[in-house]
């Protein structure tokens, strides 16, 4: 896989343990890969780094997974709607599946 296509991955965490392995291993796989900590950087990455699949945990500090989801997906400047969101959580209620898949 060359330079130009390799697929760009956002791992959010605030775990920096969790987001060193899961970086770690797509990077072995060749995916590009870049990190945010909080909500509020998980935005801020995602609009600079424009990925095409983010790994997003729901519990973070500033802004919770849900609520970067929605925002998101209503951002009009680049089209998130095409982004896979996949959620990480340690939580298991169902509250948290229903609050992501509403949120896109």
């Amino acid at each position: 896989m060359n330079e130009n296509t390799k697929i760009r991955v956002l791992v959010v965490d605030d775990e920096p343990d969790i987001v060193e392995m899961i970086s770690y291993n797509l990077k072995r796989e060749e995916f590009e890969v870049e990190a945010a900590y909080d909500g509020e950087e998980a935005l801020i990455q995602a609009m600079l780094f424009k990925p095409q699949v983010i790994l997003l945990d729901i519990m973070m500090p500033k802004k919770d997974g849900i609520r970067v989801c929605e925002e998101l997906r209503a951002k009009e400047e680049f089209s998130f709607n095409r982004c896979i969101i996949i959620f990480l959580t340690a939580r298991s209620e169902d509250y948290s599946q229903i609050a992501g898949l509403e949120a896109g």
